[in-house]
């Protein structure tokens, strides 16, 4: 790859790592279940300031936030560890925000196709995945706005700050489908009353990644295409997987 696409690449990147610290926090949390991260040693050890090999082995969230000292990721993990009450949920939606908010400025080192092409990917997925916890926040753990706020990504694409306000204070599913409605996103409302929004979701994604594959075949495009299908498999056979499971 040359320098443009090694910078388009820095997302993959970004994203990998995040979810590596997610199988390794997944790890401590579960030791009953066997994870071997080492595979992924000889990567990191290239492309990354992680240390695979001792967040892996950590057997407490002292140990792991102590593992994480030479990172970007020690800061956010330093700060929710000195909060009383941080659950497993809280490091990963925290996680998550951080990469989001982060790769939402790494965009700006991008330039032509590639700029265009991350902003509505990215965009939209931050978007959804707003839509879909806040949704989700309501529905099923009835929980208040303060409480909700702090799960948000703050960051907006085609849902403005105005909407994103209004769907936080929503008092309840209806009004909060009522103020989805007369967003850009009104077409969601149906797959969000019968219980199929992550469908739907991962189709408006799979359009905008094959569109600009099409659209900018010179650019990165294809490539973030084809690594979109490759995660959407591994989820269909994990789906399997655990469908046979349990």
């Amino acid at each position: 790859a040359g320098i443009r696409q090694r910078k388009a690449l820095d997302f993959t990147i970004f994203r990998f790592e995040v979810n590596l610290i997610k199988a390794c926090l997944q790890k401590l949390y579960n030791p009953h279940r066997e994870y071997d991260l080492s595979i992924f040693s000889d990567f990191f050890n290239r492309h990354s300031s992680l240390d695979v090999n001792a967040l892996s082995a950590s057997r407490t969230m002292d140990d792991f936030v102590h593992n994480l000292r030479n990172t970007e990721y020690y800061p956010l993990f330093k700060d929710l560890l000195s909060k009383e009450g941080t659950t497993p949920f809280d490091y990963q939606m925290q996680l998550d925000i951080y990469y989001f908010k982060k790769a939402w400025k790494l965009k700006e080192n991008l330039n032509g196709e590639d700029y265009k092409a991350v902003c509505q990917s990215l965009g939209t997925e931050i978007d959804l995945l707003n839509i879909m916890w806040l949704y989700r926040s309501k529905k099923y753990f009835f929980a208040r706005t303060s409480e909700t706020f702090g799960y948000v990504i703050p960051v907006t694409y085609k849902l403005t700050k105005e909407n994103l306000l209004k769907l936080t204070d929503a008092p309840s599913v209806e009004e909060f489908i009522s103020v989805l409605k007369k967003t850009y996103y009104e077409k969601l409302c149906s797959s969000l009353s019968d219980g199929t929004i992550e469908n739907a979701c991962y189709k408006l994604l799979d359009k905008i990644y094959k569109t600009n594959s099409q659209k900018y075949p010179a650019s990165i495009c294809p490539v973030n295409y084809y690594l979109f299908q490759k995660q959407k498999e591994l989820k269909r056979l994990t789906s399997a997987l655990e469908c046979i499971r349990y």
